[in-house]
């Protein structure tokens, strides 16, 4: 349900030029069983989805949602500094801060407000959880036809 969104927002993340070299869904990569050395391209950015998302039919064709949406940033670092993930932190913040993504005629994605950052470091991993909310649009409902059979007559004036 959520990759129509997800591909918007890998693809508004790539056009950021900021050095990401991976960009994929959270699914709690980094926990305790995260091979940091492992052949992962750093820096790296994990899109997570914050449960539930509620959503409201707002007619027959469009549904929205207020979301947040967590973007976890990681750096590879064998010192204890965290240069590196605040500098990516702060250009990836800059960037997606006030972006929307809009698709004709209407908007998939509502305007990016900040909400909240917090700095996790992990062993030699340094990861910066930067969260924003959203709307996120849906007029799937209209892509959907129904067919009926109908019977008709014309008639002769």
């Amino acid at each position: 349900m959520y990759t129509q969104y997800y591909n918007i927002l890998k693809g508004l993340i790539d056009q950021g030029n900021l050095g990401i070299a991976k960009i994929d869904w959270f699914n709690k990569q980094y926990d305790s069983n995260f091979n940091d050395d492992a052949a992962e391209g750093f820096p790296a950015c994990y899109i997570e989805f914050v449960n539930p998302i509620l959503w409201t039919e707002e007619s027959e064709d469009v549904e929205y949602a207020d979301a947040r949406i967590i973007f976890h940033l990681l750096t590879h670092n064998l010192g204890d500094e965290p240069n590196d993930c605040m500098t990516i932190s702060k250009a990836f913040k800059n960037h997606l801060k006030g972006k929307n993504k809009l698709v004709f005629p209407y908007p998939l994605l509502g305007e990016f407000s900040f909400v909240s950052s917090a700095y996790v470091p992990n062993g030699n991993l340094k990861i910066m959880k930067l969260t924003f909310s959203t709307v996120l649009f849906d007029q799937s409902p209209n892509q959907y036809t129904e067919e009926t059979n109908a019977s008709y007559e014309i008639e002769k004036l």
